[in-house]
């Protein structure tokens, strides 16, 4: 038999022999601990999402506003579409 083999073997073996792990027992206090830090991680994130969305309708409300300000101005901005009664429309997309 080659020489790893044998040795894998033999601590596959001493693997098995050895004592089983105990599973580690919790207080009920380090239970609550780990329970309020979950509760105020899942706020956190649940606040950073929010965040996130207001940020991005206010990105877009943005962006919407700066249109209708580059349509209103002039001409020459009038090829990106139309603003009629707070309605854009945008003619190149559609051709």
């Amino acid at each position: 038999m080659r020489k790893a083999t044998l040795q894998n073997t033999e601590s596959v073996i001493a693997k098995e022999s050895a004592k089983p792990r105990r599973t580690r027992e919790y207080t009920d206090e380090q239970i609550q601990e780990r329970e309020e830090r979950k509760a105020s991680k899942k706020a956190e994130e649940d606040a950073i999402r929010e965040q996130q969305a207001a940020n991005k309708d206010s990105r877009s409300q943005q962006a919407e506003a700066r249109l209708k300000f580059l349509l209103s101005q002039s001409d020459i901005f009038s090829h990106f579409g139309s603003v009629k009664d707070g309605i854009i429309s945008f003619t190149w997309l559609l051709t």
